[in-house]
């Protein structure tokens, strides 16, 4: 027997950036995977980073970063861009 939506079991992550969880599948997707970074982020830190993320706010991203071999590239504000939607 098909177990309906709100009987599934749910999936959390937690986002690296404010280490909060958020539901992640199946049927619901509220923060996205980073690959090249290797970091899971929840939506509300997406949106609210746009412009990008502050490095003072969260030097664990850039040594966890640097640890993957990243390059950290920073923008002309000095904070570090995320990649768009869909990139690797």
């Amino acid at each position: 027997m098909r177990q309906s939506r709100t009987t599934e079991p749910k999936f959390f992550q937690q986002c690296f950036l404010c280490k909060q969880p958020f539901q992640f599948g199946p049927h619901r997707y509220d923060g996205r995977w980073i690959a090249s970074w290797g970091i899971n982020i929840c939506r509300s830190c997406d949106a609210s980073n746009w412009d990008g993320v502050v490095p003072h706010n969260h030097p664990d991203l850039i040594e966890h970063l640097k640890g993957r071999g990243v390059r950290v590239q920073l923008n002309e504000k000095g904070w570090l861009p995320l990649p768009p939607l869909g990139s690797r």
